[in-house]
């Protein structure tokens, strides 16, 4: 059986405390899967960017030998310049995460991807094996720690979960010995629109009504307790009256925000 040929997308992460530039965790993830399938010589490392980032000698301290990157100003689209190289190249499988960490990061370009190359899609990807007629089995992570065994033929685009392999460790030396090749530039490069980014809302605090190991009586009784403890009871209230303490206590308890943070 030939070797698999692989193509790994890669992008710049983000910290989530310190906000600093960094290897994206789970295209690291999907790098360690390439390599647990095919040898070094016959995994592709794709990114759509800076050829110039400072980030990318991460990748190859981690195992790539070499980084292809397509040079995409920011602010274009990076979809058309990877949907040429997976069409010109025709691996067996193309890897990546299933979003990125800052920017964009909806989780609609694996999607976008995959319809475009023509290539069936499998998210949440913790592991891959191949089989003896050349065929994936594959290990699906699910809620609750759960998994679910498909199978699949290729060409297959697939996003690495959080649960798959660990990443391998850094070493400087093989940073240093990696190369960054520029590729052409993409002969499509659709500006996109512009985005207003704004830190999250902080979300309403849930009430806390007893653990789920309780019957739903006691679960009521949790319920009653939580809510008038520290209230007030209401009998033959006016209705305006009654629908304003509800809304106090609404507020109080953090489910509902002041007309003036909406």
């Amino acid at each position: 059986m030939k070797p698999l040929e692989i193509i790994v997308l890669v992008s710049i992460g983000r910290h989530p405390v310190s906000g600093r530039e960094r290897r994206a965790v789970n295209d690291a993830r999907a790098l360690a899967v390439a390599r647990s399938l095919t040898d070094r010589s016959h995994i592709k490392v794709v990114h759509a960017g800076d050829p110039d980032s400072p980030v990318l000698a991460e990748y190859l301290g981690i195992g790539a030998d070499c980084i292809e990157v397509l040079p995409v100003p920011a602010g274009c689209d990076v979809m058309p310049g990877l949907a040429h190289e997976i069409d010109k190249r025709k691996p067996d499988v193309v890897l990546t995460a299933s979003q990125a960490e800052r920017g964009r990061a909806s989780g609609l370009l694996p999607y976008a991807l995959a319809k475009r190359a023509g290539l069936s899609l499998t998210p949440g990807v913790s592991s891959i094996d191949t089989t003896h007629d050349g065929d994936f089995r594959i290990h699906q992570a699910l809620p609750g720690g759960q998994r679910r065994a498909l199978a699949a033929t290729p060409p297959l685009l697939a996003t690495v979960d959080a649960t798959a392999t660990t990443v391998p460790p850094f070493v400087y030396a093989r940073s240093r010995r990696g190369e960054i090749r520029t590729l052409e530039p993409p002969a499509e490069m659709p500006a996109l629109d512009e985005l207003d980014i704004r830190p999250a809302r902080r979300r309403p605090k849930r009430i806390n009504v007893g653990s789920g190991n309780q019957s739903a009586a006691e679960r009521l009784r949790a319920a009653a307790g939580a809510q008038s403890a520290g209230g007030q009871q209401i009998e033959a209230a006016d209705p305006e009256k009654a629908a304003e303490a509800i809304i106090d206590f609404l507020r109080d308890k953090k489910v509902l925000r002041p007309a003036s943070e909406q």
